[in-house]
């Protein structure tokens, strides 16, 4: 899995630069901020907006599969070069799989369902 931060912010590239930035909205510190808060811990309680990207296999894959495919993912995290590039690029890469990634799934499902509901959002 592979978390998107500010990389704007962090370069500098972008309209802004980073000690303008105010608050991350990632669970814990960037790497990339380290001296940004996040609202965490700011006294926001329980805001976090966090972009990740994984990959999902369908159900009923063999398992024989799943565990290939997570071997992949594990050597690409472990590769020389990949956490500077997605560094480069703004993103904090860590390798979560298996049950945890599928609780984190689930987590985020929770959370946005409660916020669309919280909102009175409708799909049009």
């Amino acid at each position: 899995m592979t978390r998107s931060r500010l990389a704007r912010h962090s370069t500098g590239t972008g309209c802004c630069d980073a000690s303008s930035a105010s608050r991350s909205a990632t669970p814990r510190r960037s790497p990339l901020l380290p001296h940004v808060p996040t609202f965490e811990e700011s006294d926001v309680r329980g805001y976090s907006a966090d972009a990740w990207y994984g990959l999902l296999a369908p159900a009923g894959t063999p398992p024989a599969v799943l565990q290939a495919l997570e071997k992949v993912a594990a050597q690409f995290a472990a590769a020389p070069g990949t956490a500077a590039r997605l560094t480069s690029l703004g993103m904090d890469s860590r390798n979560t799989c298996g049950a945890a990634f599928g609780a984190m799934l689930q987590a985020d499902t929770r959370g946005y369902t409660r916020l669309a509901r919280d909102l009175n959002l409708k799909a049009e």
